[in-house]
């Protein structure tokens, strides 16, 4: 039997320090990215690693951040000029309609005037130019329309018959006094009088010929 004495020291089985490990190359193709493992490793990058980056590279490079080039710029301000162009074209239309309304409305207004102030006139004076003429100086009211726009005619005629000719008075258009265009010289023995306003003008909108008339029956007596 071998005696141990405790010189002999046991002795491990040498161990191999350099182990094989156990290395991999993953290669993330769908990231586009290749990533090598540290260590004792045989691996490296491919040629085909390599390209496949540079086409990652390259593929950016050719797809720029999306931006406003000039033509479009111009486009889309030539739309928003005519946008504007259009609302202000359509405003100042509804602006020239208001404005022909308005000077119909002060048309109808005046022939009605006028046609109270000769009704309120005394028959005898109704019946001489002279005096209508006269009363006829200035305008039915004090609407600016009236005193810039229209022509007004006033014709007095015998009822239900009228004579060969009628009077028939003219106030022009900023003009005064008015003028006496004919005379019935037998319309003061009528019992009836018919009176005739009529206001014509020329509108602005358009170019077009307007007017607006109105009749009365005055009859002779006296006014209470």
């Amino acid at each position: 039997m071998k005696r141990f004495d405790g010189s002999a020291q046991d002795k491990k089985p040498p161990s191999d320090h350099r182990l094989p490990l156990e290395m991999s190359c993953i290669s993330l193709r769908r990231n586009r990215v290749a990533v090598a493992c540290s260590g004792h490793c045989n691996c490296s990058v491919t040629p085909d690693m390599r390209n496949d980056s540079y086409g990652v590279s390259l593929k950016r490079s050719k797809n720029p951040p999306a931006g406003v080039t000039l033509v479009e710029t111009m486009v889309a301000v030539a739309l928003v000029a005519v946008f504007f162009v259009s609302i202000f074209e359509v405003n100042g239309l509804c602006l020239r309609y208001i404005k022909s309304s308005k000077n119909n409305v002060a048309a109808l207004q005046g022939v009605q005037d006028r046609l109270e102030q000769l009704r309120n006139t005394s028959f005898a004076n109704l019946t001489s130019a002279s005096s209508v003429q006269s009363l006829m100086v200035t305008p039915a009211n004090g609407s600016e329309f009236l005193a810039r726009s229209p022509t007004e005619v006033v014709t007095l005629s015998a009822y239900p018959t009228p004579d060969a000719s009628n009077t028939q008075i003219t106030l022009s258009a900023g003009a005064s006094p008015a003028n006496i265009n004919s005379t019935d010289s037998n319309l003061a023995n009528a019992k009836l009088v018919k009176i005739n306003v009529t206001y014509t003008w020329t509108e602005t909108f358009g170019g077009r010929s307007r007017s607006e008339q109105s009749e009365t029956i005055v009859s002779a007596g006296t006014k209470k």
